[in-house]
C-alpha cells in the first residue's frame, strides 16, 4: 500500500480545477487544501524520514504519478509550500 493511495482518488477532481498548464507546486497545494486529512496521513507515514523531510518526499511522490494524469511539459522555478523558490515541473492538462 503506498502512502498515496488516499490522495490519488482527488488528482481528477483537483486537475479540474487547474489551469490548463501548471506546475506541481500548484497541483500539490491544491490538492492539500482540497484533501487535508489525506494530505496529513501521507505526511505522517514520513515522520520519521532519514533526510527529516517528509514534505519534500510526499511531493515527490505526488509529482512523479502525476504523469498518469498529465503531461509534463519543461521545469520550472516556482515556490514550493513553504514559499520557497524551488526547481519542479510544469504540466498540461490532457485533451
Amino acid at each position: 500500500m503506498s502512502v498515496l493511495d488516499e490522495l490519488k482518488p482527488f488528482y481528477a477532481e483537483i486537475l479540474d480545477m487547474m489551469p490548463d498548464e501548471f506546475d506541481s507546486h500548484q497541483f500539490i497545494l491544491k490538492l492539500a487544501q482540497k484533501h487535508q486529512p489525506e494530505y496529513v496521513t501521507a505526511l505522517y507515514a514520513y515522520r520519521n524520514a532519514k533526510d527529516k523531510a517528509p514534505f519534500r518526499e510526499v511531493h515527490r511522490q505526488i509529482s512523479d504519478s502525476s504523469h498518469e494524469y498529465a503531461d509534463a511539459i519543461k521545469p520550472r522555478t516556482s515556490p514550493d509550500i513553504f514559499r520557497v523558490n524551488q526547481a519542479n515541473s510544469a504540466w498540461r492538462k490532457r485533451r
